[in-house]
């Protein structure tokens, strides 16, 4: 995703740079989230979010996601359910598809987009 990331960023006309540093801060959302799941490796699931997490703060800051995420503001009517549920499982699904289609277009030699 970030090798995708970069270069899609890169011909965008928005050209909002991705920072060296966002790999390790991808990386480190991913362990963290791994832990918190009481997992000692990390999988899919936990890179997903940490993407997730990070596109919606390039929405915050330049009103723009590479995934075409859009702004959500979490938690906004109590509703935990549409958060935390099921209904948050089908969207993070959704999104998986969306990032694996991202990576596939933007950097379809790199192994671990497809993993």
């Amino acid at each position: 995703f970030y090798l995708a990331s970069r270069r899609a960023r890169a011909s965008a006309a928005h050209g909002t740079d991705v920072a060296v540093s966002a790999l390790d801060r991808l990386t480190s959302v991913a362990v963290a989230h791994a832990k918190l799941s009481l997992r000692t490796e990390v999988v899919e699931e936990d890179a997903v979010l940490a993407i997730v997490l990070y596109e919606e703060s390039m929405v915050a800051r330049f009103g723009h996601s590479v995934i075409q995420l859009l702004p959500s503001p979490h938690f906004r009517d109590g509703n935990v359910e549409s958060y935390l549920g099921h209904e948050f499982h089908q969207n993070m699904r959704k999104l998986h598809q969306q990032i694996r289609q991202f990576c596939t277009l933007h950097a379809p030699s790199v192994v671990s987009c497809e993993e």
